[in-house]
């Protein structure tokens, strides 16, 4: 079992993370103004998440802090033209598209490194819009441990 900052503690849902693209130069992902997920270059409230399980391997990717509406927010898939968008939103564990799976891959520079799946067999791309959910192959990601996950609703 992983030591007690080690990556089973963070998808346990106790530690909060910064999740980073592998092929993403300095760039983190982050919750931008219209509560896409997308890339920024710097540190912030909004590039903080937990990963919370919801039972059979998946995963809520929810936000470490609270937002505008005193709760943290999920994310999840907004279907629209071409590729699913990954969004905030109210958590809710019968919405199958804020349920998500961290599939371990190759590691990258001694890091584990995840490819994040989605409902319909979809996978989360990091692109110039931001996170998208796409058909095939995505992305792979890092998660770097940024300390014990606050409360969340419930706790």
């Amino acid at each position: 079992m992983p030591g007690k900052n080690g990556t089973g503690r963070i998808l346990e849902g106790e530690r909060q993370v910064v999740i980073t693209p592998v092929d993403s130069f300095e760039s983190v992902v982050a919750v931008d103004g219209k509560g896409r997920l997308s890339l920024t270059d710097g540190p912030s409230d909004k590039t903080l998440f937990v990963l919370v399980p919801v039972g059979e391997g998946k995963h809520f990717i929810r936000t470490a802090k609270a937002g505008e509406s005193g709760e943290p927010a999920c994310m999840g898939l907004r279907e629209g033209g071409g590729a699913a968008k990954v969004v905030a939103a109210a958590c809710d564990a019968s919405r199958s598209g804020q349920r998500f799976t961290f599939e371990a891959g190759k590691p990258r520079d001694g890091r584990p490194t995840y490819a994040i799946g989605a409902q319909g067999g979809l996978h989360l791309r990091a692109d110039r819009s931001g996170l998208v959910a796409v058909r095939g192959a995505g992305s792979s990601f890092t998660l770097a441990d940024n300390g014990a996950a606050p409360a969340g609703p419930g706790d």
